[in-house]
């Protein structure tokens, strides 16, 4: 396609616009034969090059965000695997982070007294 209408001054200017969305608009420059006369060029190069620059300017914006994102999540994860592990003693089990309340606490009693009236310990 840009082969076709790279000869013709009207569809040069539609081709630098539509295509060069998906080509790189250098290329299609390079194509175009010296002497040539092309209406509306300035205007064209213009608007193609505003559109190169704002492309640049997402894709940095974009690699930005990814890399902020992975970093946080490098670090949430470091944090969860520098975290502690819990073992039960009662079920013999792994668990990570601390122990949820009531694990291993047993009955609750208060203290006793032995014979002598005296309070025990247990």
């Amino acid at each position: 396609m840009i082969d076709l209408s790279i000869d013709k001054p009207e569809l040069i200017k539609d081709l630098l616009q539509t295509v060069g969305n998906y080509v790189d608009p250098c290329y299609i420059i390079e194509k175009i034969p010296e002497g040539i006369e092309i209406p509306d060029l300035r205007d064209t190069l213009q608007i193609v090059l505003r559109d190169a620059t704002d492309r640049q300017k997402l894709w940095k914006s974009a690699e930005t965000i990814s890399s902020q994102d992975g970093l946080g999540l490098i670090q949430k994860l470091y944090k969860k695997r520098s975290a502690g592990l819990y073992f039960d003693k009662v079920s013999s089990t792994f668990s990570r982070g601390r122990p949820r309340s009531g694990l291993l606490v047993g009955p609750l009693r208060g203290p006793t007294k032995n014979s002598e009236g005296r309070v025990a310990t247990l």
